[in-house]
């Protein structure tokens, strides 16, 4: 591949003589042709000699051209119009011939100043519709013309302009920060955001059960007390009742309830019923961020308003994190959070 200098940002394809050029030595533009040629031309109604000269800077066929993707700012495409001219003819020796499968051959020379022109520039497409109209000719090319000017004394000659698009960015995805800091909305790329979302809510559930394991730590204590006088009662019932027959005694079947109820009273304690306390908490939390994470991610919101807006009501309910919301005002935090953002 040849690399261009910065000040070359033209690239004319397939130059001829370069008649449409104001300066034929432009140093900002390449000029390229499959011709390295010069003719003498009689002019017999002007009593001339007149000499074409086809001096390219590349000597190489614009189907297959030496240049790296992405290299022109601007690419001119005048290519032979004529396929009946002859290859002796004045305008064959002047502007070159169309011949074999031209059809495809243009077609190859439209995708090749397509793909060394830059995203965001130009291509101008020039074409004589003396032989084939125009509209023949654009339907060899995928892409979308956007304005065209006819020229000539008899208006058959095309200037059309054509514009490569430019490659968009992925649009903004936005993660979450659910520390203990203050809610922080960070733009990021696409390809990331499922693994930090994901990433975040699962830390958010880890923080959850944490919370729940440290509240059972400090619930355990108050059952064992209120059942404690429990156990007291129910001894005396219990024998009272083998104390009016004296076999009874013998036998004493009096310790074999006390075990029972000490091994009962573990069953009984309500520490079965508080995961599933727990886990509604967690579900519950969950929830607030699945829809203020959706929330977020949609581009069309003002993100900063809805910022503020989840911070002036966790405010209200005199938390800085949804996550310190109590268990009887956390289901109705929920609904206003849905409200909120609806």
């Amino acid at each position: 591949m040849i690399k261009m200098k910065d000040e070359c940002m033209v690239l004319d394809m397939c130059c001829g003589p370069r008649m449409m050029w104001f300066d034929k030595q432009d140093d900002r533009a390449v000029f390229l042709d499959r011709r390295r040629e010069r003719h003498a031309m009689n002019r017999p109604k002007r009593g001339t000699v007149e000499w074409t000269e086809t001096d390219p800077d590349i000597l190489c066929d614009f189907t297959d051209m030496p240049f790296d993707n992405d290299t022109f700012e601007h690419v001119v495409f005048d290519p032979p119009h004529f396929e009946r001219s002859g290859k002796i003819g004045f305008l064959a020796m002047k502007y070159g011939w169309l011949d074999g499968d031209w059809r495809k051959m243009l077609s190859a020379g439209f995708e090749e100043g397509f793909r060394v022109l830059k995203p965001g520039g130009t291509l101008v497409f020039k074409w004589t519709a003396t032989e084939n109209p125009v509209s023949e000719i654009l339907k060899l090319t995928p892409m979308k013309p956007l304005y065209g000017h006819k020229s000539g004394k008899q208006q058959q000659t095309h200037w059309i302009a054509f514009i490569k698009k430019r490659v968009s960015s992925p649009p903004a995805i936005y993660s979450i920060d659910f520390s203990n800091k203050p809610t922080i909305i960070q733009p990021m790329s696409i390809e990331n955001n499922l693994k930090e979302l994901t990433a975040a809510v699962k830390e958010l559930a880890e923080n959850v059960k944490e919370n729940t394991t440290a509240a059972k730590c400090c619930e355990t204590p108050a059952p064992v007390k209120k059942k404690a006088p429990a156990k007291k009662k129910t001894a005396p019932k219990k024998e009272e009742a083998p104390a009016p027959e004296p076999e009874v005694k013998e036998e004493t079947p009096a310790p074999d309830p006390e075990p029972e109820v000490k091994e009962e009273t573990p069953a009984e304690t309500p520490e079965p019923e508080a995961p599933a306390e727990d886990f509604d908490r967690a579900a519950v939390l969950l929830k607030i961020t699945e829809h203020v994470k959706s929330v977020f991610i949609d581009e069309v919101r003002d993100t900063a308003t809805d910022q503020e807006s989840f911070a002036t009501l966790r405010k209200s309910y005199n938390v800085e994190r949804a996550g310190d919301v109590e268990d009887d005002k956390l289901e109705q935090f929920y609904t206003d959070t849905v409200a909120l953002f609806s």
